[in-house]
């Protein structure tokens, strides 16, 4: 088994210096001592052996963090420390000490109460340590920025990084082309939730289009340089988010360029299923006449009489019908005769 060798111009009189002058020098573990009784020994060695093991002073915040927790811990489980009047000030051991055991003391940039750092305006963080003119670090994008409309509408996307109270973004839009980023001159505050401290959403805003069509319905694929700050006037460096379909485009995320797949049929249009519709009424309409005429052709035009079975009765009749239909004809010399004979 290795043992671990002091190194980086540490040794054991050197951490041990150090450690007990960061106990000692620290006033909530100064009334710990002194008012509650604790015994710093066991933290001071463990303060030495982290040095030792790691050769840095990385752990010793988390060390003395412990220390005042365990001591807040035992103060407010005896009433003794709760008490005003046992105290030369007025103030009880355990409220002197909610007040000394912030994180980092405040960082000199604010007032402890209740274990709670209260920041003056120019410091913002749990401990006060981070300045509003510092925007906010290390951000990144699940699915390195590129949002798929197969898997969800791509209306959020969530940014992870280190997040002291909700920021504010500036959204610059651009279109992902063929050949890189297409910068429009359009850029907007998008909305913020500020999930956790290493974790927020943000709403991807909507390109407006003067014919206020959907977004993406130009045949464009869209996409936002976000950035964000404290103050409103520090932003950070850029992180891009694309939304595209992944069905009918391809978008590569170390260069933000997207190309549209060549192969892809188009899929059917509303309104050419309607037109096939109707105009299939149409034609079985025609059919249904056409059959109607053959129909009628067929069983009543030749059900008419034919004079080779009319009978003298029918015949007498069919003669006056045609007689009253027709003219009367002009009256010859016979006829003109016989009538002076009468």
């Amino acid at each position: 088994m290795k043992v671990a060798t002091w190194r980086n111009g540490w040794n054991e009189t050197a951490a041990t210096d150090y450690c007990s002058n960061a106990f000692t020098n620290d006033p909530a573990v100064t009334v710990c001592i002194e008012k509650v009784n604790t015994s710093v020994a066991e933290y001071t060695n463990s303060c030495i052996t982290d040095i030792k093991l790691q050769g840095d002073t990385d752990f010793l915040k988390a060390t003395l963090d412990t220390l005042k927790k365990k001591c807040i811990t035992t103060a407010s489980r005896d009433e003794s420390f709760q008490q005003t009047n046992t105290t030369s000030n007025g103030v009880s051991v355990l409220d002197t000490l909610s007040s000394l055991t912030c994180p980092n003391n405040c960082s000199g940039h604010g007032t402890c109460a209740n274990e709670t750092c209260s920041c003056d305006a120019s410091h913002i963080g749990e401990d006060c340590s981070h300045g509003l003119t510092t925007p906010p670090a290390e951000i990144s994008v699940p699915s390195h920025g590129l949002c798929d409309t197969r898997y969800r509408p791509c209306l959020t996307q969530n940014i992870v990084g280190v997040f002291h109270k909700a920021p504010y973004a500036l959204a610059q839009h651009f279109k992902a082309t063929e050949s890189g980023k297409e910068y429009s001159n359009y850029s907007v505050m998008a909305n913020v939730t500020l999930r956790q401290l290493n974790l927020l959403t943000i709403t991807i805003p909507t390109y407006p289009t003067s014919s206020r069509r959907r977004r993406s319905t130009d045949g464009s694929i869209h996409g936002w340089d976000l950035s964000f700050s404290y103050d409103n006037s520090t932003f950070s460096n850029s992180t891009s988010v694309v939304v595209y379909n992944g069905a009918s485009e391809s978008c590569d995320y170390t260069t933000y360029t997207c190309t549209k797949f060549t192969s892809v049929q188009d899929e059917p249009d509303d309104s050419w299923i309607a037109g096939a519709a109707a105009g299939g009424a149409v034609g079985f309409v025609v059919v249904m006449v056409i059959v109607g005429v053959i129909v009628y052709r067929k069983f009543f035009k030749n059900k008419r009489p034919s004079s080779a079975k009319v009978g003298s009765s029918d015949r007498e009749m069919l003669t006056l019908k045609q007689d009253e239909e027709s003219p009367p004809r002009p009256p010859t010399v016979n006829s003109w005769v016989s009538d002076r004979k009468k």
